[in-house]
């Protein structure tokens, strides 16, 4: 892989997919938490739509706690739904016919509708979807599925998972 290549198809998504991020010497942000991975599979294509995005990634990778570095992401997700809203909205016509459907169906849904939808207009390969789920559906401990409903019931908008 070339340099060009690697800069423009991975190194912003690196957080995402690697865990880590591109420093310089200009940074001031705190050294990353440590870890040895036995192998990296770089993803392509994983859009990070503005800088405010890119830096709530790096802000994942320097956490020191797992729960920490999952609030960050879960924040950027969120982050990705209201740029998605806002592009919806920017591609309305001037005398904005439909924005009162998107803001009433942006605030009615629950994280998991606004995450399906999301999927819905960004993943073209319905495999790649159900390859998510596959791995998701393979976590099968109740200790797992208990953790989780507390998070979404502690942190999610509502509080109702």
């Amino acid at each position: 892989m070339k340099y060009d290549d690697y800069k423009n198809k991975y190194m912003d998504s690196a957080p995402i997919w690697g865990g880590f991020f591109h420093s310089n010497a200009a940074s001031s942000l705190p050294e990353a938490y440590r870890f040895t991975p036995s192998k990296l599979i770089a993803r392509p294509g994983i859009d990070i739509p503005t800088s405010y995005h890119k830096e709530s990634c790096i802000r994942s990778v320097v956490q020191p706690y797992a729960f920490e570095r999952f609030l960050k992401l879960y924040h950027l997700l969120e982050l990705i739904f209201d740029w998605n809203l806002v592009q919806q909205i920017k591609s309305l016509n001037d005398d904005l016919q439909g924005i009162g459907q998107l803001l009433n169906q942006y605030s009615n849904n629950r994280e998991l509708d606004l995450l399906k939808n999301l999927l819905k207009s960004k993943c073209d390969d319905k495999k790649k979807v159900d390859k998510i789920a596959d791995c998701l559906n393979k976590i099968n401990s109740s200790d797992y599925l208990d953790k989780g409903m507390k998070i979404f019931f502690d942190y999610g908008k509502d509080g109702n998972p």
